[in-house]
């Protein structure tokens, strides 16, 4: 009912896993919190792609969310909104 939005990156290669759940999460818990639905949206985005940013100084193909810590408490990369409706 807030309207539509959306964000567009560049495809990325083999995303670890595990990311599609976190942006679920961190949408939800910044719903919950009171966050307006198009912030909630470009801070969760923001948060998973500065982890995954993070995440690709490791070998394994999986989120590495303690190494990655500052970025889930502030990410380094924001992600740009548009809205569509």
């Amino acid at each position: 009912p807030d309207g539509a939005w959306i964000i567009r990156n560049d495809p990325i290669a083999e995303a670890p896993h595990g990311a599609g759940d976190m942006l679920a999460a961190l949408f939800l818990g910044h719903t919950i919190l009171g966050t307006p639905s198009e912030e909630a949206l470009r801070l969760s985005v923001s948060t998973v792609w500065s982890v995954i940013a993070a995440s690709t100084a490791f070998p394994v193909n999986e989120l590495a969310l303690v190494a990655a810590r500052a970025n889930v408490e502030r990410p380094e990369l924001s992600a740009r909104i548009e809205r569509i409706g």
